[in-house]
């Protein structure tokens, strides 16, 4: 009976352990949602603290977001988002953020089997010129919901590379869990230590004119996670002038685009809607994934001061 009691907990911490490693297929913040995720290039608000912290230097003002998953809290396992942005001098940038996460949905039936908390300091410094560099240093916060079971995960660290090309054209880098930091699954019968993969996420964004963005991301382009997450994430903004205190933003995009070795039944696919509006220093984003995502509808709020 023992034996078997292992087994059974052995089994669950390696499923976990998988769910963890592999591709996700949800992230952060409305406005990248509704931009089909392609916001690595793009990284001009407060978000950049999660997509690349390195495009944090764009901001001209302190701000600050959150995001709450409105519908999808049983299986998008990104639950809410708190970020704290702003400009140190014209090189340099700081932010705070925090993130609730489930990370073993449906395992034994339950949707918050394995929950965790995420805290993380942001650093964005200009290079030179129209090129800068980012730092995360992230700590995370285990709940394992398993008899007799624990888990733990190392001091996480991101990179991050953002370039300017000319008023038109803006290149990104994210490199998430540089130094793969490694996650320990103990229990009474030993414990199981993996690394996190390292995910090199690069990204380009167009701006045709000042109302236009239209973006292109890749998602693990080394292919880290063996061909199950390699594809291609793409997205348009568009900026309807109401004036100079209020205005409105259509988006749109798709999350999914298999490249190269990537198994297509592996990777979550679908159209992405969004809308923005701002007025005041205020914007309210709201975002719809489609298709493989069943409808799932995410809401920010954000405030410049």
């Amino acid at each position: 009976m023992q034996f078997r009691r292992a087994g059974i907990v052995w089994c669950c911490a390696l499923a976990l352990m998988g769910s963890m490693l592999g591709p996700v297929s949800a992230c952060v913040g409305a406005r990248p949602y509704g931009m089909g995720l392609a916001f690595v290039a793009v990284a001009d608000d407060a978000n950049a603290t999660y997509w690349n912290p390195a495009g944090l230097l764009q901001l001209e003002r302190r701000e600050i977001t959150f995001m709450r998953n409105m519908n999808a809290r049983k299986w998008v396992n990104y639950q809410d988002y708190f970020a704290y942005a702003q400009p140190l001098d014209e090189n340099s940038a700081i932010g705070i953020s925090y993130i609730a996460k489930d990370q073993g949905i449906g395992y034994l039936g339950e949707a918050d089997t394995w929950t965790q908390t995420w805290y993380w300091l942001s650093y964005a410094r200009r290079l030179a010129g129209n090129t800068a560099v980012g730092i995360n240093v992230r700590t995370i916060n285990e709940s394992l919901r398993l008899p007799g079971m624990s888990a733990e995960t190392d001091l996480g660290v991101d990179v991050a590379l953002f370039h300017r090309i000319d008023e038109s054209a803006t290149v990104g880098l994210l490199v998430q869990n540089a130094n793969e930091p490694e996650t320990t699954i103990r229990s009474a019968s030993g414990e199981i230590i993996a690394s996190n993969i390292q995910n090199w996420r690069p990204g380009i964004a167009l701006h045709p004119d000042p109302t236009l963005t239209i973006s292109a991301s890749m998602y693990d382009a080394l292919n880290k996670a063996d061909g199950l997450a390699r594809h291609i994430r793409v997205g348009v903004e568009k900026l309807v002038d109401r004036g100079e205190s209020r205005y409105l933003v259509y988006r749109v995009g798709y999350q999914g685009l298999i490249l190269l070795d990537a198994i297509d039944e592996a990777i979550a696919k679908g159209w992405t809607l969004g809308l923005g509006y701002g007025a005041e220093g205020f914007r309210v984003d709201a975002a719809l994934l489609m298709h493989d995502f069943d409808d799932a509808w995410f809401l920010s709020g954000s405030y410049g001061f």
